[in-house]
């Protein structure tokens, strides 16, 4: 993504990486519609970014792809 504008006192020019990252807590990050649950199997997809905002329930698995 191209970028242009000022950091500080120096300018910034040139690509600048955008990441899109999903919260734990949101029930909006999960396909049930709710975090995961105590004894839930989890898994991450490839690609997928997640910032863990939260303490987790006790999950039996979580798979990282």
């Amino acid at each position: 993504m191209p970028c242009r504008g000022m950091l500080g006192r120096g300018f910034l020019t040139g690509q600048v990486p955008l990441y899109f990252c999903s919260l734990w807590s949101k029930n909006s990050t999960w396909p049930s519609g709710q975090p995961p649950l105590d004894g839930d199997n989890v898994t991450v997809e490839r690609g997928r970014m997640l910032l863990l905002d939260t303490n987790t329930s006790l999950l039996n698995l979580l798979h990282i792809q």
